[in-house]
């Protein structure tokens, strides 16, 4: 669910016990760190983490791999990538709705799970309540237009008429796809 208010300041316990902490989603050592999802250890044995950990390595750094792959250009002299042979990415955004972009976890006060999460209480930045606005960017040197909408999230690729922004995305995919024939047959001359 989207935030319900916008509010930039950061919210950490006054005793300083849940310090805000910087996760790189790309790390599996992260995750391992800070007791994330599978590698909770009040839910799951050493071997199971063990197991996750090597699985997740491998599925994070192909996802990392493909990333750069195909949202990175060139530095001056490389070979070019896969990205420069597609038209350019077209980014959705939303800057309108309250968008939670930080999660506050505490010890449990029951035996079953370790942890407990707010997902109500944290900084809400602008966006699309999923994603927030600063963070809908490809990486930098990525030739991309962006398309700016008025939508939350989960309704983006709904008609109009259902609260979505589908018509506004097709028409700036198909002008980008246009552009991108043009420019290819104008360097083939």
């Amino acid at each position: 669910n989207p935030g319900s208010i916008f509010q930039d300041t950061s919210i950490a316990d006054l005793d300083g016990a849940n310090a805000i902490t910087d996760f790189d989603f790309y790390n599996v050592n992260d995750w391992v760190q800070n007791e994330v999802g599978i590698f909770d250890t009040s839910r799951y044995d050493l071997k199971e983490r063990r197991d996750y950990k090597r699985h997740m390595e491998i599925q994070l750094q192909q996802a990392k791999e493909f990333r750069l792959r195909y949202l990175t250009s060139p530095k001056e002299g490389e070979e070019k990538t896969v990205a420069e042979a597609m038209p350019n990415l077209v980014v959705c955004q939303t800057n309108t709705v309250p968008t939670l972009n930080q999660i506050l976890r505490r010890k449990s006060s029951d035996n079953k799970n370790k942890y407990e999460y707010d997902y109500v209480s944290g900084r809400s930045v602008p966006g699309d309540g999923r994603i927030d606005f600063a963070k809908s960017f490809p990486p930098n040197g990525f030739q991309y237009s962006t398309i700016e909408l008025d939508s939350m999230h989960a309704k983006q690729f709904c008609w109009e008429e259902q609260g979505g922004s589908l018509r506004r995305i097709i028409d700036a995919v198909d002008e980008q796809c246009d552009n991108y024939k043009e420019e290819k047959q104008q360097t083939e001359k």
